[in-house]
């Protein structure tokens, strides 16, 4: 009973548009369907593994280990920081617009962009 559960609020938390929408119908109206549906693969695999984690305690690890969550907060606070610092810099140079566009024109790249 409790696992439907889990799985119902999920399924309501992710059938909810927001910026994963955007960046899919971006990228499916800038580069085609085939691009679009490889970043919405990139989007699946990065919610299954989120689940995936989710199920098995994830949660509970950090609880048990205070300093873990702490470890990956870290990380993900330097991680934004170099991504904002990589979008000033994108911005600064001549060619930002070929850069980006650089940066999807794989199918692969679209999937990694999703996840």
């Amino acid at each position: 009973m409790e696992i439907g559960l889990f799985i119902s609020a999920l399924a309501i938390v992710y059938l909810i548009p927001g910026p994963d929408m955007l960046l899919v119908l971006h990228t499916s109206s800038s580069q085609g369907r085939g691009h679009g549906l490889a970043t919405a693969l990139g989007l699946g695999i990065a919610r299954g593994l989120h689940v995936a984690l989710a199920g098995l305690g994830l949660a509970a690890l950090f609880t048990a280990a205070p300093w873990l969550f702490d470890v990956v907060r870290y990380l993900g606070a330097a991680y934004l920081v170099w991504v904002g610092v990589q979008l000033i810099r994108s911005r600064h140079s001549a060619d930002s617009n070929h850069h980006q566009a650089s940066l999807l024109n794989s199918t692969n790249k679209c999937s990694t962009c999703g996840f």
